[in-house]
């Protein structure tokens, strides 16, 4: 189908357990889920349980749910195997606000755009999805690969974790955008952005998890890893989240549950829509870290959503903001005013923090602006 033009529909194609497919239509658009969703999991038992699906299209539109490595019936008693879907357009990638992309254990993603287009994700997408019942009792491992987006990224709404400690990787482009990210009480997310120069290629007898310099090449990685690390974010390099928030239930366990963003950007900044730390008994916290840049808040910090909210002794809310902790030389903005009420805790580790706005413990003016962390 190499010379194919027009549109084609890829709809219904639900738990695919085929082993490799390859769809080559670099002249054609390609529609998955004009009528249905598409589902693409692996069934291996050999050595290599990793299957891997690969669309190359001038334009790929997602207009129904898809699903990255989901358990056939119960999935009980199942190996582990991962599936990796590779979405190549020359031109533009776009999913529909109601077509959902969920990444189950061992789901791995990769988007490749060759062109100055930006990548829009309208719908949801989802890392860590359950597996079968009780599968919250571990974690999950999922990635989404954005390195060859030549564009900007954009995610309309991100979530991590489907109550389990989901363990979630992007590795990024230089300009990553999210509207909503939803993390799980005991959800991790790393955004690892490009160095200076761009991700280097590996041996071929090394997962690669970075950017081959050859364009033909394709992209692989292991889905259950990340990337090698820590190092420094090229100075261009941001992501943008307009609004983190965290989901949590009533399970109680000694010293509460942490959710967790982890970054390397140059710039890491969290806009208007603000934090909201969802808190329950035991208590629950947040840590949001760039390891080698700064890090901007410009909305409220709010608790159980409300502009200072409180919690109780005991079952304490906690945000903690680290930047430069590899760098020593991170700084932490907080545009907005703060309210830190009955057991809600604020501690930062940076080399400057500014606080532009009054900072309330209580009754209680703090000064707005510190230097040398940790703030609190």
């Amino acid at each position: 189908m190499k010379d194919a033009v027009g549109t084609y529909n890829l709809s219904g194609l639900i738990n695919f357990t085929g082993g490799d497919l390859d769809v080559n239509m670099q002249k054609a658009t390609l529609r998955l889920g004009q009528f249905n969703g598409n589902s693409f999991t692996s069934f291996k038992d050999g050595a290599n349980r990793t299957t891997r699906v690969d669309f190359n299209a001038k334009n790929i539109l997602i207009d129904n749910f898809v699903e990255i490595n989901n358990r056939v019936g119960s999935g009980a008693g199942r190996k582990a195997s991962s599936t990796v879907l590779t979405l190549q357009a020359s031109e533009k990638i776009t999913s529909r606000e109601n077509a959902e992309i969920s990444l189950y254990d061992g789901a791995t993603l990769n988007l490749v755009s060759s062109s100055n287009h930006s990548v829009d994700l309208y719908g949801k997408v989802w890392m860590g999805r359950l597996q079968y019942v009780g599968a919250y009792l571990a974690p999950s491992y999922s990635t989404i690969n954005t390195s060859k987006v030549e564009g900007e990224m954009n995610f309309r709404h991100l979530a991590v974790g489907d109550k389990n400690a989901a363990q979630a990787g992007i590795i990024a482009n230089k300009k990553t955008n999210i509207g909503v990210l939803d993390l799980w009480q005991s959800a991790g997310l790393s955004i690892i952005a490009p160095p200076e120069g761009g991700y280097e290629s590996k041996t071929k007898d090394t997962p690669s998890q970075n950017n081959p310099k050859n364009d033909t090449q394709k992209t692989e990685i292991q889905p259950t890893q990340v990337i090698d690390g820590p190092f420094a974010g090229a100075k261009d390099t941001v992501v943008n989240i307009f609004r983190l928030n965290t989901n949590a239930d009533g399970t109680i366990r000694v010293g509460g549950f942490k959710a967790s963003l982890t970054t390397n950007a140059a710039h890491l900044h969290i806009g208007e829509g603000g934090v909201n730390l969802s808190n329950q008994a035991s208590g629950r916290s947040l840590l949001v870290e760039n390891l080698t840049g700064n890090i901007t808040v410009e909305g409220a910090l709010r608790v159980n959503n409300q502009v200072g909210g409180s919690a109780v002794a005991g079952s304490s809310a906690n945000f903690e903001f680290k930047a430069g902790a590899d760098t020593n030389n991170g700084t932490a903005t907080f545009n907005n005013d703060i309210h830190l009420e009955k057991a809600v805790n604020l501690r930062g580790d940076a080399h400057t923090a500014f606080f532009n706005g009054n900072v309330f413990s209580g009754e209680k003016i703090l000064k707005r602006e510190r230097a040398l962390a940790p703030l609190f």
